[in-house]
């Protein structure tokens, strides 16, 4: 049967939406397989597939130089803000502003290391994130995250002092702690006028230094070295508690809090120890009670971690600490944001 030049067109008109719809199909197809291996090697297989390879989950991968703290957006924006202030910093020219109010967004200002930062997680997971969602729900918020992974008690210190001159605008101030906070950064981190301040009455013992542990990388033997570490940095025998109380002695009082997040590696006195020194010094401890209540090396305690071999906290962790600040921000009036809401 021979076709006329109408009917083949008709037929080519046809063939080509067949083919259309064929490779649109084909695409689909692959877009949703690719999702779907994405999502489970991200649930399932995270160490293997994005541990200190994701930027997403706020990983500086070590091969990629490149990078700078704004490579990681709202992630890095804040603290690559603040690290560029504080190179000009002058603490006995500056003038401390801390608190004082110049807009109409309560602004939260918080300060940490990699449990701020949020390393594993993606940015809508992070507390602070999280934190800054629920209150925007009430009046308008700005959660500031002035974290860095790494960063110590005295970076932390610094950092404080660094944003009360530069942004007059902290309505309060999260100040966090963790077990392993004593160990100390090089002294350039931020300002190195301040550090080497803070420390001069201090030096007459050794310091420890930054310890890491890598679970991928890192031996047995090697952790068993950080965990030697981590308890003489709570010695008398070295100069980092030293360190710790001389700055206990200078943090505010005024608009701020101090949130413990708790023991990492089932080191509850040392965190007794901190503690201990910020109520010594009158200062307003926060901490997540669910943590200390779940039992440890259980199945709810291990969802408290990203994974097996990433030992930060995880999204349901997260979502715990932006609960209790959320409560302690909104029921407890001394902390000003029920002023806010009255207004």
């Amino acid at each position: 049967m021979i076709m006329t030049d109408t009917e083949n067109m008709s037929f080519k008109k046809q063939s080509r939406m067949v083919y259309l719809k064929l490779l649109l199909i084909a695409v689909i197809s692959t877009a949703i397989s690719a999702c779907a291996a994405l999502w489970i090697a991200e649930n399932f297989f995270f160490d293997k597939f994005f541990y200190q390879k994701s930027l997403t989950h706020g990983y500086w991968p070590p091969e990629r130089s490149d990078l700078s703290l704004k490579s990681f957006g709202k992630r890095g924006e804040e603290i690559f803000e603040l690290k560029e202030s504080a190179k000009d910093f002058n603490p006995h020219k500056s003038t401390p502003v801390l608190g004082a109010k110049d807009d109409e967004v309560f602004t939260i200002a918080v300060f940490g290391d990699s449990l701020v930062w949020g390393n594993g997680l993606k940015e809508k997971d992070r507390f602070v994130t999280i934190l800054e969602k629920k209150l925007n729900k009430i009046t308008p918020t700005r959660v500031l995250s002035l974290a860095h992974p790494g960063d110590s008690l005295l970076d932390n210190y610094i950092k404080v002092q660094v944003t009360s001159s530069y942004k007059p605008d902290i309505d309060l101030v999260i100040f966090t702690l963790v077990d392993n906070d004593l160990f100390f950064n090089e002294e350039t981190r931020y300002n190195e006028t301040l550090y080497k301040e803070i420390i001069s009455g201090c030096n007459k013992k050794p310091l420890l230094r930054t310890s890491q542990f890598e679970p991928l990388k890192d031996s047995t033997a090697e952790h068993e070295r950080y965990m030697s570490n981590l308890e003489k940095s709570f010695s008398d025998k070295y100069g980092n508690v030293c360190v710790f109380e001389t700055i206990a002695a200078r943090l505010p009082q005024q608009k701020t809090m101090y949130f413990i997040f708790g023991p990492q590696f089932n080191t509850p006195w040392m965190i007794g120890r901190l503690r201990k020194t910020l109520e010594e010094n009158k200062l307003t401890i926060v901490t997540p009670e669910t943590l200390s209540e779940i039992e440890f090396g259980s199945r709810e305690w291990k969802s408290m971690f990203v994974s097996k071999q990433e030992l930060h906290p995880s999204v349901t962790a997260n979502r715990i600490f932006a609960e209790k600040l959320f409560q302690e921000i909104t029921l407890n009036p001394r902390w000003v944001f029920t002023e806010v809401m009255g207004q």
